[in-house]
C-alpha cells in the first residue's frame, strides 16, 4: 500500500468515526486538500475549509459560506455551525500559534470540545507539533512526500500529456530512474521541473543530469550541507585499486531499486590519512564517477551555543541530505567534528550527536553514501566503531598514523575483505 493510499484510508476512518479533533502534517496543503476532496466525495457529510485568500468555502464545489478570511473568524464560524448543525467537518488550513498552551490553542479547544458534543470535525493542517492538550483530542497523520512509486505516476502522467506534441526519449527505465532522482520532493516541485524540461520543446536522455541540478536549486538556500561542483575532468586518481573495485561492486546497489528485497543501500566509506593524501580528491571522484551529487557536512559548522541547537543543526542537515538523495554526503574531517565526545567538555553535546549519527546511519534508508574523512582516527570517540560498522564500509588507510593502532584494532571487523 503506497502512502497516499494509506493517507486516504486512514483519513476516511477518521471521518467517519466522527473523531473531533485530526492534525495533518504536511507542507503540501494542495495534495491534502486534494486527497480530501476524494475522500468527501464518498462521505455523506458537509465539509467547510478555510484559507486566508478565500474565507470559507465548501470543499467539494467552492461555494462561499462566509467571507472573513481571518483564522480567528475561521475558529468562530466553525462554533457557531457545531452548536446549529450535525456531522459538520471543518478544514482550517492557516491556524496559527497553536504548538504551545496559548490562547489560540486554548480557543481551538474549547471549539474541539463543542465539536465532539455535535459529531462535529475540526481538521488542521499544519506543518509544525501541536499543543499536547489539543492533540490529546483527537489523532494525527502525515502525509509525506511523494514516494517513487508514486513519482513513477506524477512523471508518467505529465509527459503522456505531451507525447504526441513533443518527441519524449525517455523509455520505462528513464522514467523509473526520474522517480528515484526527484523522490523526496513534493508533488507541484516535480511538476515544475517537468514542465521547465518540457519548454525546451523535448525530453531527451541527458535531462536526466539536469533533473539532479534542479533538484539541487531547490535545496540550495537549506543550510547545514554545502553543494560541490565536481569537475569530472580534473579528477583522475591514480591507484587505489581496492577502493574502485569495491566501488564498482557496490554501484549497482546504491542505483538499484532494492526495496522489496529489503536490502540497504551501502552506507558508506571511511578514508584515513594524514593532510594532503588525497582524502578529499577520491570523495569528488566517487560523486564524478557515479554521477551523483556531492554535498560536504562540515560538522565543526554544526556546534551551537545553546542547549539543544547543534543536534537540532545535525538533524536538519542529515534530513535536507535524504531529501537530496541519491547522493554523496562527504562529512570532512569527522574525527575534529566529534572529538569533544571523549572528554565531554562540551556538555555532553558530541556525545549526543554521535548518538544522533548513528541512529541516522542505522535508520535512513534514503540512498546517501557517506564519504567520511579522518586524518588522525585515533581522535574518534569510541563509539564511533559502530558508525563504521553501521556503514559496512570500505575503511582506506592512505597511511598509518603513529599511535592509531588501538583504534583501528577496535574497528578491525569494517575493514574491506
Amino acid at each position: 500500500m503506497s502512502d497516499t493510499t494509506e493517507f486516504k484510508a486512514t483519513i476516511t476512518r477518521y471521518l467517519k468515526a466522527r473523531i473531533p479533533f485530526i492534525s495533518i502534517r504536511s507542507a503540501e496543503r494542495t495534495r491534502v486538500l486534494d486527497l480530501l476532496r476524494e475522500v468527501v466525495a464518498t462521505l455523506n457529510a458537509p465539509v467547510y475549509v478555510h484559507t486566508l485568500s478565500q474565507g470559507t468555502r465548501e470543499i467539494s464545489n467552492g461555494r462561499c459560506v462566509n467571507d472573513d478570511r481571518s483564522s480567528t473568524g475561521a475558529v468562530d464560524f466553525a462554533s457557531q455551525q457545531f452548536a446549529q448543525r450535525q456531522n459538520l467537518t471543518m478544514v482550517l488550513t492557516e491556524v496559527s500559534d497553536i504548538e504551545d498552551d496559548t490562547v489560540s490553542s486554548r480557543h481551538l479547544l474549547d471549539v474541539v470540545m463543542l465539536a465532539a458534543e455535535h459529531s462535529g470535525v475540526i481538521v488542521v493542517i499544519t506543518t509544525k507539533p501541536v499543543w499536547g492538550q489539543l492533540q490529546r483530542s483527537g489523532m494525527s497523520l502525515a502525509l509525506n512526500a511523494p514516494s517513487e512509486d508514486e513519482m513513477f505516476i506524477i512523471i508518467r502522467e505529465n509527459l503522456n500529456a505531451y507525447r504526441g506534441q513533443f518527441p519524449i526519449e525517455w523509455d520505462d527505465e528513464d522514467e523509473r530512474r526520474a522517480a528515484a532522482i526527484l523522490a523526496g520532493i513534493t508533488r507541484i516541485e516535480a511538476e515544475n521541473i517537468i514542465a521547465t524540461l518540457l519548454a525546451n520543446g523535448r525530453i531527451a536522455k541527458a535531462d536526466l543530469i539536469e533533473l539532479m541540478h534542479a533538484k539541487d536549486r531547490i535545496f540550495a538556500d537549506i543550510s547545514g550541507i554545502e553543494r560541490v561542483n565536481v569537475r569530472g575532468t580534473e579528477l583522475n586518481v591514480g591507484g587505489l585499486g581496492g577502493l574502485k573495485a569495491w566501488l564498482d561492486k557496490e554501484r549497482p546497489l546504491l542505483t538499484a531499486d532494492l526495496r522489496e528485497r529489503g536490502i540497504r543501500p551501502p552506507r558508506g566509506v571511511l578514508l584515513v590519512g594524514v593532510p594532503g593524501c588525497g582524502k578529499s580528491l577520491s570523495a569528488k571522484a566517487i560523486a564524478a564517477n557515479w554521477s551523483l551529487p556531492l554535498y560536504r557536512l562540515d560538522l565543526s559548522t554544526i556546534h551551537g551555543q545553546y542547549l539543544g541547537q547543534s543536534e537540532s543543526r545535525l538533524k536538519d542537515a542529515l534530513a535536507t541530505a535524504d531529501h537530496v538523495s541519491p547522493c554523496v554526503l562527504w562529512i570532512d574531517e569527522i574525527e575534529k567534528g566529534l572529538a569533544g565526545a571523549q572528554g565531554g567538555g562540551d556538555g555532553g553535546a558530541s556525545t549526543r550527536l554521535v548518538g544522533q549519527f548513528l541512529y541516522w546511519l542505522q535508520e535512513a534508508r534514503a540512498r546517501v553514501f557517506v564519504v567520511a574523512t579522518a586524518n588522525d582516527v585515533s581522535k574518534l570517540p569510541p563509539n564511533c566503531s559502530a558508525a563504521v560498522d553501521l556503514m559496512n564500509c570500505f575503511l582506506l588507510i592512505f597511511q598509518p598514523l603513529k599511535n592509531a593502532g588501538r583504534s583501528l584494532k577496535s574497528m578491525s571487523s569494517a575493514v574491506s575483505r
